[in-house]
């Protein structure tokens, strides 16, 4: 088989529909009935009708400023390093990483770098039977609740020159990612939920959501978005700073859902502990019916082991 086969079948063996790639979509057009891919495709249109309306005045008035300095002379190029003249991978995840950093200041949300590892694809990958590794990232926002941390999406960067093929590994890949993660806060949150994360491609990325519809993981292209080199290419930057800030607002929210979810359930138990004496019951009480989680496909690296969980009591 071929990339775009292998990866669609990991996506399949997801339950996941991959919007993104055209030759996913063409597939999915000739194989799935019209009437379910026309629901796929109409709930992605009800996801964005959902997202609420960007707040451009600001940005506008502040780019509206910078562009005076535009073809500034004395100008130097914004990702200048000697040491990374073909402007490697690394290079554009730590410019990125200082956006958001800039960004999130005084949230409750960090973004971690350097190769972090995704405790819930480590959960997924127990799940699969393959090893407990989990899949390294470049970047993953994560939020905290007393001693509970929890992600809440994971962005990947490539080198502008990575082929084809890689990029659409990586595509896979952080989709699966994410629907890891997102399955986790669907768990605390006790509803369904969807995530906002980017892919990057040097200086070239875009914005993706992924949400659960019936019994799959949709998903699918939000916005696009650039880091510039140079002032010159300043304005260019604008509609990128504006979605970023829309996922940052998104991102915001989810963690403040997450962690208020977090906080009720640990409530929840520490109240029946100390009421229990206080209380009989016939029956067990009966909990709202949800819908089982669905389990990415992630391949095997290494002979596995079951500490993780173990670990964790799980």
């Amino acid at each position: 088989m071929d990339v775009n086969e292998t990866e669609l079948l990991k996506l399949c063996l997801s339950q996941t529909v991959n919007l993104l790639n055209p030759d996913h979509v063409a597939l999915y057009t000739r194989f799935i009935p019209a009437s379910i891919y026309n629901e796929v495709l109409q709930a992605c249109d009800q996801m964005k009708s959902l997202q609420p309306s960007l707040n451009l005045s600001v940005i506008d008035e502040i780019f509206d400023e910078l562009l005076r300095f535009q073809f500034d002379k004395d100008d130097c190029s914004l990702l200048k390093d000697e040491k990374h003249n073909d402007y490697a991978e690394m290079t554009y995840q730590r410019k990125f990483a200082n956006i958001v950093d800039i960004l999130l200041e005084d949230e409750n949300v960090t973004v971690y770098d350097g190769e972090k590892v995704s405790k819930d694809t480590q959960r997924i990958q127990i799940l699969n039977k393959d090893e407990d590794n989990g899949r390294k990232i470049d970047l993953i926002a994560k939020t905290k609740y007393g001693d509970v941390i929890i992600e809440l999406c994971s962005i990947e960067f490539k080198v502008q020159g990575a082929n084809d093929n890689i990029s659409k590994k990586q595509q896979s890949k952080n989709i699966r990612t994410n629907i890891s993660i997102l399955n986790n806060i669907n768990n605390i949150n006790k509803q369904l939920g969807n995530i906002l994360y980017m892919d990057w491609k040097g200086r070239e990325g875009y914005l993706v959501q992924v949400f659960q519809f019936k019994d799959i993981m949709v998903s699918y292209f939000v916005e696009d978005l650039y880091i510039p080199k140079d002032l010159m290419e300043l304005d260019d930057f604008r509609n990128t700073l504006q979605y970023l800030c829309f996922w940052r607002d998104s991102v915001v929210k989810l963690s403040n859902e997450t962690r208020l979810a977090a906080y009720k359930e640990k409530r929840k138990y520490i109240v029946s502990d100390v009421s229990a004496s206080c209380r009989s019951f016939d029956s067990p009480p009966s909990s709202p019916a949800q819908r089982p989680p669905i389990t990415p496909f992630f391949t095997p690296t290494k002979k596995r082991t079951r500490k993780v969980m173990e670990q964790e009591g799980a």
